[in-house]
């Protein structure tokens, strides 16, 4: 099994609040977010991940997870099989990738070649998903993942709709349509929720938080996030445990 090792495969358990120091490993790391959310931080950025979602990491890539609730993440570390090709951040789950965690983690008693096989199909078929597909082919669900993912990048809703290939006011539809807002509501709407959570677990000013999270004038953003969630981000992030200790890799 030359072209594939399982290089780790474990559980961690840890309770509400724990916070992994910055790490990271030679190798692609895979975790299975199984119970209990957390915020994923890797290379500057934020994201907000829920239970049976994937976390990717690539070799070499520092990353860090905050934990909220009790949690218990399966965490598999794989070279070769393509796996350095898959990209890094969070992806969404499923039942079947849920199993085969569950499949590494059981032959992780016995190693071996089982080991790195399974470990192998396990990159293989979680770069299947990442291709086009069904849902890929829908405009709206490409647009909302855009939005989860380059939220700090996208200009507004004409890159969005040219990203996929629609004019602009025909993907206001459909979106608002599939999810019951515009593609502008959802964009403030990630970015105020990643605010929130840089808010707590960053130590920079305001205007740089803003700036990280695709506010390009922090006036605004202070104005935007106090009508969503009715104070000041000065206010939000005293009332949520204040300023941390600035992260080291």
């Amino acid at each position: 099994m030359a072209s594939v090792r399982c290089v780790f495969a474990f559980a961690h358990q840890q309770g509400d609040g724990f916070r992994s120091p910055w790490h990271r490993h030679p190798c692609s790391e895979l975790v299975l977010v199984e119970a209990g959310g957390c915020a994923f931080e890797q290379d500057g950025r934020l994201q907000r991940v829920q239970p049976g979602s994937i976390l990717v990491s690539k070799p070499g890539q520092v990353h860090r997870a905050s934990n909220r609730g009790e949690s218990r993440h399966l965490c598999i570390g794989i070279s070769g099989c393509g796996a350095e090709g898959l990209t890094p951040g969070v992806h969404a789950g499923s039942l079947a990738l849920a199993a085969r965690f569950g499949e590494v983690m059981a032959a992780a008693r016995g190693g071996g070649d089982r080991l790195d096989l399974l470990a192998g199909l396990l990159a293989v078929e979680l770069a299947a998903v990442e291709r086009p597909g069904a849902e890929e082919a829908d405009p709206a669900a490409r647009a909302r993942a855009l939005i989860d993912a380059e939220y700090d990048r996208i200009a507004g809703v004409a890159e969005l709709a040219a990203r996929v290939g629609r004019r602009p006011e025909r993907l206001r539809a459909e979106f608002g349509q599939r999810y019951g807002e515009s593609p502008q509501q959802a964009l403030i709407r990630r970015r105020i929720q990643v605010a929130c959570e840089r808010l707590h677990l960053d130590p920079q000013p305001v205007a740089a938080i803003a700036a990280s999270c695709g506010f390009r004038d922090p006036y605004y953003f202070t104005r935007v996030f106090t009508r969503l969630q009715g104070c000041s981000p000065t206010a939000w992030r005293a009332r949520h445990g204040g300023r941390p200790e600035v992260p080291r890799a």
